[in-house]
């Protein structure tokens, strides 16, 4: 065909169709209509007519086909079929097969229902009821009056049955119900007819509830039912932002309550990933526990939402504290997966019942209200830049206190808050020049003159009139000279403190999460802070230490010992350097070399050249500082030919 779209289930169509069976033709049919996909349609007729294009003609061939009992014919079919043209009728019908597959599904609305444009999803709790079932009775033909009818030819069984789906936890276990798949194509209150392959329903969805993943990590280990939606856009918590919470805990299965949120108009309140424990409004003395599947339910949640929330791993729920008597034992010093909700020496506030421990939960929660960590955008340049960095230097202080505790995953997020924040006050000091408060100084009227030059600065000399220069302004000179500097000078004193006072932080912050990520084995992100240090203080001994140690630990042997022969340039009494040249040494020795695992640029190995004498991979020269030698190790040496075994 030159033109036309192809034809689709729940078209109607007018089609010529011609078939024979053992060259002997049994029917002609030059102009009849049908209902792709209709019940009481063949199916292999239904399926050709939807490989074709509006204009198109195809020849086919069907075994065993399905055939009315108007025709005595058995066996292997053929037929011509021609697609005259794409009829449109009043009562549509769609295809809402969805992930079964086209055909599957054929859906014709009797009634609309509320809020056409919101349906359900895979991931929503429904609720639909059957009124009726419709089963054929016999094959039609293409021209019969009940072939343009998706449910023609079929007989209407009264029924009355109400079906609760849930939405399966577990994406990759879900199985698609030809049911549930009819039921996500209805809004609200929506009547329709629905086709299936071998009978059709009528379909009423009386409700439905969007079910929410909260960790999308791990599929269906939380889920969020919303049971009031605020109205307007959502506000959603994030790091460090105080949750004022209002609701009650329970065990999934046996209904044991573990600890409630507030009773009444009560509420409780903590700080999100900071926090061990919650502290109710009306009395600060009282704690209620936490665990890693409230916090993440709650970062889903909007200003004024209640939501029922289903936390199905248990790991992910209330977790025994250790004995108060000895330290915190080690999957809770490790901090790789679990959340560390432990205060000093692993304390932690109880629940009400102890079989709520390490079992799924069952929560009805309300978020009450979002206390922003965040700074003002008021005042100047410079007083925004102060109020960044106040917030830079609290999450550093914080993450110190984690990395005290051994809680290593959190201290790191402290620290890249601190740096976040430390990006913002450098922004703002780039705004400084453009500051409006810096554009005049009462203090320097030649400053002023010169602002007031600017506009005609480029008159030709020919239009300029002297006349209009403006004149500087007049100040009262004091007699007593002036002991104060200059409100300029002053803010660019205060300017360049501010200045320093963020490299230094961001130095801090990046060495000590570098640190941080050691112990979590994230060497990447190490070799990436100890870089970003270096670039400014080459002669940085922590950023050295603590890069080699990244290199090490992605096996680039070349670079670690290279960073660990510039920690002895540094300081030639560092032992721990040379400690983890005789642990480089051991791991070449026994596992090999292993050169370039990662290239310079992701590294720290930059500048690195082999030497030129030596015999093994971890040979020294013997001359003080020739390349990269140390003063420890050229002291070491005794003869020019001797080479340095670190």
């Amino acid at each position: 065909p030159k033109q036309g779209r192809r034809v689709r289930f729940g078209d109607t169509v007018a089609a010529r169709l011609a078939c024979s069976s053992q060259n002997e033709v049994f029917s002609s049919i030059e102009d009849g209509r049908f209902l792709v996909g209709a019940l009481a349609i063949p199916r292999w007729l239904s399926c050709a007519a939807a490989s074709l294009v509006e204009g198109e003609r195809g020849d086919f061939e069907a075994d065993d086909a399905a055939l009315p009992a108007r025709f005595a014919v058995e066996g292997l079919i053929s037929f011509e079929l021609e697609i005259l043209e794409i009829v449109a009728v009043v009562q549509k019908t769609e295809d809402a097969s969805g992930r079964l597959g086209q055909g599957s599904v054929l859906k014709q609305t009797l009634k609309d229902g509320e809020e056409h444009w919101r349906r359900p999803t895979a991931r929503s709790d429904i609720t639909y009821s059957l009124q009726a079932r419709y089963v054929p009775t016999g094959w039609c033909w293409p021209g019969d009056d009940d072939a343009v009818l998706l449910v023609g030819g079929c007989t209407r069984e009264s029924m009355d049955e109400t079906i609760e789906s849930r939405a399966c936890a577990d994406p990759m276990q879900r199985k698609a119900e030809p049911l549930r798949v009819a039921a996500e194509a209805c809004a609200k209150g929506e009547t329709a007819i629905v086709a299936l392959l071998d009978e059709a329903f009528e379909l009423s969805l009386i409700d439905f509830c969007e079910v929410e993943d909260c960790f999308p990590e791990r599929a269906g280990a939380i889920s969020k039912k919303i049971i009031q939606a605020p109205d307007g856009s959502r506000a959603v918590p994030s790091d460090l932002d105080v949750v004022v919470v209002r609701g009650v805990v329970k065990a999934r299965d046996s209904g044991t309550i573990a600890c409630a949120y507030g009773t009444g108009e009560g509420t409780v309140s903590w700080r999100l990933d900071e926090d061990a424990s919650a502290t109710f409004d009306s009395a600060s003395e009282l704690k209620a526990p936490l665990c890693r599947g409230i916090e993440l339910a709650i970062r889903r949640m909007s200003i004024g939402e209640t939501a029922d929330v289903t936390i199905h791993a248990p790991d992910l729920c209330f977790v025994r504290p250790p004995s108060t008597a000895c330290a915190p034992t080690a999957p809770r010093i490790d901090d790789l997966q679990a959340f560390h909700y432990g205060g000093d020496r692993g304390a932690l506030s109880a629940v009400a019942d102890s079989r709520c421990y390490s079992c799924p939960l069952q929560c009805r929660l309300e978020l009450v209200a979002i206390q922003r960590f965040n700074a003002s955008s008021d005042g100047d340049a410079l007083q925004r830049c102060e109020a960044r960095l106040a917030l830079a230097e609290d999450a550093k202080q914080r993450g110190s206190q984690h990395y005290d505790r051994s809680a290593f995953a959190r201290a790191s997020r402290r620290y890249g808050d601190a740096l976040r924040q430390i990006e913002d006050a450098a922004d703002a000091l780039e705004h400084f020049e453009n500051d409006p408060e810096n554009e005049f100084d009462p203090s320097e009227p030649s400053r002023y003159c010169k602002a007031a030059l600017d506009p005609i600065i480029d008159t030709p000399s020919s239009d300029f009139d002297y006349e209009d220069l403006p004149r500087p302004p007049t100040f009262d000179v004091p007699d007593v000279p002036k002991a104060e500097d200059s409100l300029r000078e002053k803010r660019n004193r205060r300017y360049a403190e501010l200045q320093a006072r963020c490299l230094e932080l961001e130095r801090l912050c990046r060495l000590n999460r570098a640190a941080c990520d050691l112990k979590r084995c994230e060497y990447q992100r190490v070799c990436d802070d100890c870089h970003s240090v270096l670039k400014d203080d080459p002669e940085d001994l922590k950023a050295l230490f603590r890069g080699g140690k990244a290199l090490v630990g992605i096996k680039d042997y070349d670079g670690a010992r290279s960073l660990f022969h510039r920690c002895l340039d540094v300081d030639a009494d560092c032992k721990d350097a040379e400690k983890m040249l005789r642990h480089v040494a051991k791991l070449e020795a026994g596992n090999g070399t292993m050169k370039g695992a990662f290239p310079p640029a992701r590294g720290l190995g930059f500048n690195r050249r082999p030497p030129e004498k030596a015999g093994v991979a971890h040979d020294r020269p013997d001359v003080e500082g020739e390349q990269g030698g140390s003063k420890r190790a050229s002291s070491m040496v005794d003869e020019a030919d001797l080479p340095f075994k670190a």
